[in-house]
């Protein structure tokens, strides 16, 4: 068996470092159709956990000068831990306004590799100040040891235990009462859009998903540069699971000279994945900036809010 070894996989998680003059094999084709295939029912089984444990979760609030997208005093910001489905604690942070109308839309912020909660605390602030209860989350690549996850069985688990944390994020989200569960998003910054994109066909109660400088799932851009990926990986992939229907919108917002997820990944992708959805390009690498960051956050609160 072919080992889906750290420099392919785990080379995306952690690294998300690759030639941008990629060619695409014609061994390409058979991969397109299982990620553009709609997933068989014990495939979304796998990604079930038991959604009534109990979250005991730990809520700190914090001081005005602890965190920097805390420095103008006009949030309120939590410290908060829950448990996740597999035992141990997930960290993240809510932002919200000192004078928010509640019951207020939900969004839960997603960030880069490895997916630490503090890298989408800037975005949080800024999607806060516009009258959204934002939380960002530790993402389970970010608590586990990734060099242990090189074979194609260990990957399956590393996809599934990710997206499921994700889900356990929302839950908690959804549970706190100043959320409004009817009005909920997600964003997704690079790692975080690439396993956040595989929600699109889990949660059919999110309103909208806005994804920066990332690409839906990571079969599609491995296959690219070497024309084969393991069945335990393409199997359960964030872009196939976009082909379940759903009505939720979704903003893709990429950059033109990214080295990380070049345009030619992240175009073939959007044409594949599945639902209402948008594309947006700017002139830019594999960052952010301030036109981006302003359209993205118009447009999800365009539609969670008004």
């Amino acid at each position: 068996m072919k080992i889906f070894a750290v420099g392919t996989f785990l080379g995306l998680i952690f690294s998300l470092g690759i030639s941008s003059q990629t060619i695409i094999p014609p061994a390409l084709e058979p991969l397109k159709k299982i990620l553009t295939s709609l997933p068989e029912e014990s495939v979304l089984k796998e990604f079930d956990f038991d959604r009534t444990q109990p979250f005991s979760p730990v809520v700190k609030i914090l001081s005005p000068n602890t965190l920097e997208v805390y420095v103008n005093r006009d949030l309120i910001c939590e410290e908060v831990s829950f448990t996740s489905p597999w035992g141990d604690r997930i960290k993240g942070y809510v932002f919200k306004l000192k004078d928010l109308q509640l019951p207020a839309p939900g969004v839960l912020a997603l960030s880069g590799s490895p997916g630490k909660a503090l890298a989408a605390n800037s975005f949080a602030g800024q999607l806060a100040r516009k009258g959204l209860i934002v939380m960002t989350m530790d993402a389970l690549t970010s608590r586990v040891d990734g060099s242990k996850f090189n074979t194609p069985e260990l990957g399956h688990q590393l996809i599934l235990g990710q997206i499921k944390d994700f889900r356990r994020g929302l839950d908690y989200l959804r549970s706190r009462p100043e959320v409004d569960p009817q009005r909920m998003g997600v964003t997704g910054n690079s790692l975080g859009g690439i396993f956040g994109s595989g929600l699109l066909g889990l949660e059919p109660n999110i309103k909208a998903f806005l994804f920066q400088i990332s690409m839906a799932g990571i079969s599609l851009r491995d296959g690219m540069t070497n024309g084969e990926i393991p069945p335990e990986i393409s199997s359960i992939d964030p872009l196939r699971l976009t082909q379940v229907p759903h009505t939720a919108p979704v903003l893709w917002q990429n950059q033109k000279s990214d080295q990380a997820i070049p345009k030619q990944f992240s175009t073939l992708s959007f044409e594949l994945s599945g639902g209402p959805k948008e594309q947006r390009w700017y002139e830019g690498t594999h960052s952010t900036n301030p036109i981006m960051d302003a359209e993205g956050v118009s447009w999800l609160v365009e539609k969670l809010v008004k």
